[in-house]
């Protein structure tokens, strides 16, 4: 589509375009502390802050609202980056079928309108929205047998990683036509919601597998 992905993404940037709910979340490989209840297979995906000792551990992030030093300080630590989908809900499209996640990814742009594309572990891809009312999580399971795909879209007290490094292939996420806060298309519960019912219909018309929503 000739859109420049965003490679030299940075924290301090994004803060600075706007998206201010930014969290510290545990990079791959973390070391926690003693007592934390984070699990080593949601190192990479989990908030987490680094202390001191140069140990993780689990904070209040839902009601954190970090500075731009905050910022700073996450990405010099070698945390992973998250944002809070509260006012910016991510379309999650986790489905390792790459034909299948291209067609989820056209019908939300088709539905929802412009957005740009996460790429963390291939074909999954998340798009970023923004609303002014946020809501709570959706979402539409597809199962294929013994193969079960999931579209999410995440909300309210929620969120997704925007910079840093894939736990699985350690390798940096990367953005697709990326700006501004301000750029993003805006939408809402109701929008959201009428996207996931076509999207179902649209699923089961095309015989892709048991549809089943939730939320």
């Amino acid at each position: 589509d000739g859109q420049k992905v965003n490679e030299k993404l940075i924290p301090e940037a994004l803060y600075e375009s706007g998206f201010t709910d930014l969290i510290s979340v545990t990079p791959p490989g973390a070391q926690l502390v003693p007592s934390s209840k984070i699990t080593p297979t949601s190192l990479g995906k989990a908030p987490g802050r680094r202390l001191g000792n140069g140990l993780y551990a689990g904070y209040d992030w839902r009601r954190f609202e970090a500075t731009i030093d905050d910022v700073r300080k996450w990405a010099i630590d070698g945390a992973n980056i998250g944002l809070k989908s509260d006012r910016f809900p991510g379309v999650d499209i986790d489905v390792l079928d790459p034909q299948l996640a291209q067609i989820i990814e056209d019908f939300a742009l088709a539905k929802l309108g412009a957005a740009p594309v996460r790429i963390g572990r291939a074909p999954k891809r998340l798009l970023m929205y923004k609303t002014a009312e946020p809501f709570s999580r959706m979402r539409l399971f597809i199962k294929q047998g013994e193969t079960q795909h999931l579209v999410e879209i995440l909300g309210h007290g929620q969120q997704y990683l925007v910079y840093g490094t894939h736990p699985t292939t350690m390798r940096p996420y990367a953005w697709t036509g990326l700006g501004t806060a301000a750029d993003l298309t805006p939408i809402t519960r109701d929008k959201a919601d009428e996207f996931l019912s076509e999207l179902a219909q649209m699923l089961d018309m095309l015989g892709v597998g048991t549809i089943t929503r939730e939320g």
